[in-house]
């Protein structure tokens, strides 16, 4: 268990070191009008993402080396890709290093005035919904074993099953939200919704004791987080302060 521990906090930390420098992108090279629209791009391929990781995870479930070594090193080749299109985006280091350390780390998150406030709130909320999502996530292992009363291989298929279903779903929630965002020139009305029906799949999943009701849960949960992802990406985007 602590090796599935530390392997799982090692992959984390280096997921969230690529996208620290991949969503920084967007505002340098993307106008506001096509934010949207760009954001439901990248749920997009995510979700065929998502949908490729579970169809390995289920063919592979008896080779476990194999079944978490070959989407990280499709990671790590298509991030070396992508920082090779990009070498030109870094600025010059100044000769000499700021100082840094837990104090300035904490400190360049506090909330402030003006459009660091509304930034600061953004990443709140993007923080909850992730604690929303990643919830029903674990909760679907737990869900799948315990009461439906499949053992882990069914469970895994069952998995795949459910995330074929959703993927499409997700895909024309993506791409529909952010041109509909776009074109009316909304965020918060998105985000608003998307949030709700985030709620509404928890309330559901929380109460069903059928496979049935807890694919509606997820299909629910599938809708807002699409809707609520396009358009929070694209006003992170908006209100990240130049520094």
């Amino acid at each position: 268990v602590a090796g599935v521990v530390r392997g799982f906090a090692i992959a984390a930390l280096g997921y969230a070191a690529a996208f620290a420098g991949f969503l920084p992108l967007i505002p340098e090279y993307v106008p506001d009008h096509l934010r949207g629209r760009l954001s439901a791009l990248i749920g997009f391929v995510v979700s065929l993402a998502v949908l490729a990781g579970v169809f390995l995870g289920s063919q592979l479930v008896t080779f476990p080396v194999l079944m978490l070594a070959l989407p990280a090193v499709i990671g790590v080749l298509t991030s070396l890709i992508l920082a090779g299109v990009i070498r030109k985006v870094d600025r010059p280091l100044d000769a000499s290093w700021p100082s840094f350390g837990i104090g300035e780390l904490l400190g360049s998150y506090r909330l402030r005035t003006g459009g660091d406030r509304d930034f600061a709130w953004n990443l709140v909320s993007r923080l909850l919904i992730g604690v929303a999502y990643v919830g029903v996530q674990t909760f679907a292992v737990f869900f799948l074993t315990d009461t439906a009363g499949l053992t882990t291989a069914a469970a895994a298929g069952e998995y795949a099953r459910i995330t074929a279903i959703s993927t499409p779903v997700s895909i024309v929630c993506f791409l529909l939200s952010g041109y509909l965002s776009d074109r009316l020139g909304r965020r918060k009305a998105f985000v608003i919704v998307g949030a709700m029906l985030i709620a509404g799949a928890l309330v559901i999943a929380s109460i069903t004791q059928s496979l049935n009701g807890f694919l509606v849960a997820w299909l629910v949960l599938t809708v807002g987080q699409a809707i609520y992802l396009t358009v929070d990406i694209a006003i992170a985007a908006a209100l990240v302060p130049d520094d």
